[in-house]
């Protein structure tokens, strides 16, 4: 069966070093980004949309990000540009992947 809703010219994908402060991911064009924690990764790195973006503290604000642990992925998410995301890691050598498709 294919996919006869959507199609892509270009695709992208690399890893993602956040470390203890937010970090902006970088400047690529694209329509549909999804994220992943690899497995590896023995703390949380949570994404947001601004260098505002923090843990989670169990406290109600507009800063906390998408928390996303060893091997949590984000789902498929519309995008014109992954630089919109930023994030911040609980331990600096954890990483995301991400994968971006775009159109010309």
């Amino acid at each position: 069966m294919s996919w006869p809703y959507l199609s892509f010219d270009t695709f992208f994908h690399g890893e993602f070093v956040p470390t203890g402060t937010a970090s902006q991911f970088p400047n690529i064009p694209c329509a549909m980004v999804r994220f992943k924690a690899t497995k590896a990764n023995t703390g949380t790195i949570y994404i947001g949309s601004s260098s505002a973006v923090t843990y989670t503290n169990n406290v109600t604000d507009t800063n906390s990000g998408f928390e996303l642990g060893s091997l949590d992925d984000s789902g498929w998410i519309p995008v014109k540009n992954l630089n919109v995301f930023w994030a911040i890691g609980t331990v600096a050598t954890d990483s995301i992947t991400y994968w971006a498709f775009g159109v010309n």
